[in-house]
């Protein structure tokens, strides 16, 4: 049978042959290519028939359609005589087994996912297809037609309808300019015409904006602004998800970040492990005399002992400072306290409702007699006697009471580290062990917390019935202390000292 269809098919090619080579003003060359393209496209048809013969179906059918595709792209066979020869390779393959049918669960799936996403290939083709040359164009058309084919969740009637129409966009591609169809529809031409101008406006549209987008996360690259870049980036590709090009950005961006981090770390890694190399080996080093300072004593020390108080603050300090005699009998309380504003020529500021609270006014009399003392002294103990304290607050000395006196209180931390940690485990090589080490720091510390109780305004410390308070933190070999402001620049001149 097929020797017999062989031969007919022959013979209708020949006769096809002649009726072109006859046609008037035809080359004699051209009429001698085409009886030649002829022989060697039948002499190939009985090759893949029998080749396939032997060959599964998906296989046999991979091997019609790539010899379809050689019968599209051939210039030399006249249109009729194309039209001959794909109609034959069509039932070829319709004679082969269908994929679908050999899998019984492709009809369950056949309006799933697959059927949406053939159909948006075929409108994607097609709108492409509109600009390409005839051989380009079809050869689309045959891509997709292969990729029906091996399509296996596709149902009989959805492949069949498929390949229907990608056939049709064949046909009318292969026929001649100015050949009417076998059935024109020349409204639903220009239809798909327009879609396919719109498409292709669409994806040029596309297409130029995704290269700005591209051009801009270029130079962010370049500037080194990976965070930005990598954003926008996420940006692009959440806008444009079915783009190839916007998602490989998307990827690189994240990847250049994620490298970046991890040159970094590296960076750091080696930085902090150097230092550490270089600790161990200074250490490693004798200690010159009794005592060697590290290279930044200095410096520390001067932040330490620097003045946070202003001139007028400063002024009120000195003053504080410069000695009195006082001899004062049964004279108002607040009448002393003038005086002693007028020789001090500095304002002292009564908080009358602490007073108040206190009982004390302008009928109450006070009785005071001190020789030598500094005018710190006096002033405290013609206010102690009352319940009452003194702060400079706001560039100015304010009598209030002790209540009040502690919400007034600051805290600062300073670094005794360069005092207590002279060696050891946390500053040079240990002389006597980490623990012993460690016992002599915490040592110095309690002797230097006594001086400064000891030595620094007594009476305003907790532990001497004053309001302050000092605490030694070991971890970061700092000095806590509540204080008024004039502790904490009494503290400063002293250890400036």
């Amino acid at each position: 049978m097929r020797k017999l269809a062989a031969i007919l098919f022959t013979t209708v090619m020949s006769g096809s042959a002649a009726l072109h080579a006859q046609q008037p003003g035809a080359p004699a060359r051209l009429q001698q290519l085409q009886v030649v393209a002829l022989q060697r496209f039948e002499t190939e048809f009985r090759k893949v028939q029998t080749t396939t013969a032997a060959l599964p179906a998906e296989q046999a059918r991979v091997q019609w359609r790539q010899f379809e595709q050689l019968i599209a792209s051939d210039t030399l066979l006249p249109g009729d005589v194309r039209l001959d020869m794909m109609r034959r390779v069509q039932g070829e393959l319709a004679r082969l087994p269908s994929a679908a049918v050999a899998n019984p669960v492709a009809p369950a799936l056949s309006n799933g996912p697959t059927t949406p996403r053939i159909e948006a290939e075929f409108r994607r083709v097609q709108a492409a297809s509109a600009a390409l040359p005839i051989d380009q164009a079809t050869y689309q058309w045959r891509q997709l037609q292969l990729a029906i084919d091996r399509d296996t969740l596709l149902s009989s009637d959805v492949r069949r309808s498929m390949t229907q129409r990608v056939q049709e966009q064949i046909v009318q591609l292969s026929q001649p300019m100015g050949t009417p169809a076998a059935n024109p529809q020349p409204d639903d031409r220009a239809v798909s015409r327009d879609a396919a101008r719109r498409e292709a406006a669409r994806v040029k549209e596309e297409a130029s904006q995704i290269r700005a987008w591209l051009g801009r996360i270029a130079g962010l690259h370049q500037a080194g602004q990976l965070l930005e870049a990598e954003r926008q980036s996420l940006e692009m590709s959440r806008l444009y998800p079915d783009n190839a090009a916007a998602q490989t950005m998307n990827r690189r961006a994240q990847m250049n970040v994620r490298l970046s981090e991890a040159r970094d770390l590296v960076a750091e890694q080696e930085k902090r492990a150097n230092a550490v190399f270089i600790d161990v080996q200074e250490a490693s080093l004798p200690v010159v005399g009794d005592v060697e300072f590290p290279k930044d004593w200095k410096e520390k020390s001067e932040r330490r002992t620097a003045s946070t108080l202003t001139a007028k603050e400063q002024a009120i300090m000195k003053s504080l400072e410069s000695p009195i005699n006082i001899d004062y009998r049964n004279k108002p309380f607040v009448q002393l306290i003038q005086e002693l504003s007028d020789g001090m020529k500095l304002p002292i500021i009564l908080d009358k409702q602490a007073l108040s609270e206190l009982e004390v006014d302008s009928s109450t009399m006070a009785t005071l007699k001190l020789t030598g003392v500094s005018t710190r002294t006096a002033l405290r103990k013609l206010l102690s006697d009352y319940g009452l304290v003194y702060v400079i607050k706001n560039e100015s000395i304010l009598v209030t009471s002790q209540q009040k006196a502690k919400e007034m209180l600051v805290t600062r931390v300073y670094y005794l580290g360069d005092l207590v940690r002279l060696s050891g485990p946390f500053s040079g090589a240990p002389r006597f062990g980490p623990v012993v080490d460690e016992l002599q720091t915490q040592d110095n510390a309690r002797v230097l917390l006594e001086i400064i109780q000891t030595s620094i305004d007594p009476n305003s410390w907790r532990a001497n019935g004053g309001l302050g308070t000092l605490t030694y933190h070991a971890p970061t070999a700092s000095l806590i202390v509540r204080q008024s402001a004039e502790v904490h620049a009494l503290m400063g001149s002293k250890f400036a000292k």
